[in-house]
């Protein structure tokens, strides 16, 4: 018949247990850092778009909590500036324009597709602005 544990070993197996999570804790961080890494290259090289993430809020505000250096090539804005104030961007459209926008955002929202978005840059040179939720 085997023994019960004693509380020695149990404690050090707990021990064992807890540095096992932590280790595994700092790789998740590392992979999710290395990712985030991979992403923000991947956005700050594409040519003519860019990445970000767009958060609605219940009462229709709008906010960037991240975006790519293409906003600078499309529309002459930091991404910094537009985190800070989503506006930025769209003040540059018309009103009709952001009605619109509003309206394909939520229909984009809803069905998880692209929002296809034409726009004019400051340079006032219309361009097709593929956006996807």
């Amino acid at each position: 018949m085997v023994g019960k544990p004693t509380y020695e070993a149990l404690e050090q197996r707990v021990k064992s247990l807890e540095m096992g999570i932590a280790e595994r804790d700092r790789e998740k961080e590392a992979l999710r850092k290395a990712r985030e890494e991979q992403l923000r290259q991947l956005g700050d090289n594409l040519p003519n778009g860019m990445i970000y993430r767009l958060v609605h809020d219940s009462k229709g505000g709008r906010s960037f909590v991240y975006a790519s250096t293409g906003c600078e090539r499309l529309f002459q804005v930091t991404p910094e500036s537009i985190k800070k104030d989503a506006s930025l961007i769209y003040n540059m459209f018309s009103s009709e324009d952001r009605q619109r926008a509003a309206v394909l955002e939520m229909q984009s929202i809803e069905t998880l597709s692209p929002l296809p978005r034409r726009t004019t840059n400051r340079s006032w040179q219309p361009r097709a602005v593929p956006w996807r939720p």
